[in-house]
């Protein structure tokens, strides 16, 4: 977007691509299947003895085509975001699971030993927010 507008993508528009639309997307196709195995699709059809319109259910096979194709079409996700993924997404994954499942994030307050400490190497590598955040959490 940089590339064609001069600006970067807000952090609004930028959650919504990353996080928000995949999830609604999901719950979308996951409602969809669970209704289409509680309710299967049918189709209206003249009954000649009833003389008049009927509800009547598609053959199995139609079912089974119909479910090829939502897979063929469904399968190309995964499919597409696993070929192009970047070279390090494993490290990243592991260093990212790591993170949420560590001791480091806890939900008490730090003590006396625990300490955060800031050095100008680390400093440019993160934001001037961030980084006076991390000042005014070691000031504490």
């Amino acid at each position: 977007m940089k590339k064609l507008s001069g600006r970067g993508v807000g952090r609004y528009w930028r959650f919504c691509w990353r996080f928000l639309s995949p999830i609604v997307m999901l719950i979308l196709f996951v409602g969809s299947v669970i209704f289409e195995i509680i309710q299967p699709p049918t189709y209206l059809t003249y009954d000649a003895n009833k003389n008049a319109e009927v509800e009547a259910r598609f053959p199995a096979w139609a079912d089974f085509i119909g479910g090829i194709l939502i897979i063929i079409s469904i399968i190309q996700i995964p499919i597409f975001a696993y070929r192009n993924r970047p070279p390090e997404w494993q490290s990243r994954l592991k260093a990212f699971l790591k993170t949420c499942f560590s001791q480091s994030f806890r939900s008490q307050p730090l003590d006396g030993a625990d300490t955060i400490s800031i050095d100008e190497e680390t400093a440019p590598s993160i934001g001037r927010t961030e980084y006076r955040a991390l000042e005014d959490m070691a000031n504490v």
